[in-house]
């Protein structure tokens, strides 16, 4: 059974950012929220991030942001074994499904999501109708 949930708890976005770090090739296992990339950012609010859970295992996630009116996919990984499974749409949509959620914690109206997808990943914002302009997608919301 897979579950998507926000990630709040220290031991939790450490989990997360060793998951992400081992996702996009890098070696830095960290035991602390200070050695993180993105786990101070996260733990303080100004990154929303949501994990992706496979029989209680994190399988992938993704990194959020708002500027302005435009939600920011800033990372959205799935490990290795389970991409091709339809993890990756799952968890695309149901970014796009909390709107509201994001509306609300931003103070802000949002009209449209961004990302910078890695090459490996253009398939899945193409499958899911998102817009390609340049090495940006987008979709409007």
């Amino acid at each position: 059974m897979n579950n998507i949930k926000l990630i709040t708890k220290d031991e939790d976005i450490i989990l997360f950012e060793n998951k992400r770090e081992e996702v996009f090739g890098g070696n830095k296992k960290t035991d602390t929220i200070e050695r993180t990339t993105f786990g101070k950012d996260i733990k303080e609010g100004e990154l929303l991030a949501f994990g992706l859970y496979l029989d209680k295992k994190l399988i992938g996630g993704a990194l959020t942001s708002v500027n302005k009116n435009t939600l920011f996919i800033n990372r959205l990984f799935i490990d290795k074994k389970n991409r091709s499974k339809g993890y990756g749409s799952l968890l695309l949509k149901y970014i796009e499904n909390r709107k509201s959620l994001f509306e609300d914690y931003y103070c802000t109206e949002i009209n449209e999501i961004l990302a910078e997808p890695i090459q490996s990943s253009l398939n899945l914002f193409y499958k899911n109708e998102y817009d390609f302009c340049g090495d940006k997608v987008y979709k409007m919301i």
